[in-house]
């Protein structure tokens, strides 16, 4: 999600020819980056984030929150989600622990 240009395009696309769609996107609130960011002053590099600032493909910069409130202001239902850390899945605050996400989505009922 965070090198697509039109997210709403795409996942209203998704949505429309499958049932079920799976979302995956590095989380940029992880701890490290945050700590990078905040000790170093400039645009953190992590093993989910690999890049310079000036050479990343990313054009959004979205966080599991983000993410989940994005859901909910355009009436998709998440169906499950997995928070990964570097060896294991992540169960406490994900928004914060967690390196990637990744979010199984289905269109709401009308």
């Amino acid at each position: 999600m965070q090198e697509v240009k039109k997210v709403d395009f795409v996942i209203h696309e998704a949505l429309r020819v499958g049932k079920k769609v799976i979302v995956g996107f590095p989380n940029f609130a992880y701890l490290g980056a945050r700590l990078k960011l905040f000790f170093q002053g400039k645009a953190p590099i992590t093993a989910s984030l690999p890049y310079f600032w000036y050479n990343t493909p990313n054009l959004h910069f979205l966080s599991t929150t983000d993410f989940k409130n994005f859901c909910v202001e355009k009436k998709i239902k998440v169906l499950s989600v997995y928070y990964l850390g570097e060896k294991n899945t992540i169960k406490l605050w994900p928004n914060l622990l967690a390196l990637n996400a990744i979010f199984v989505i289905t269109a709401q009922a009308h």
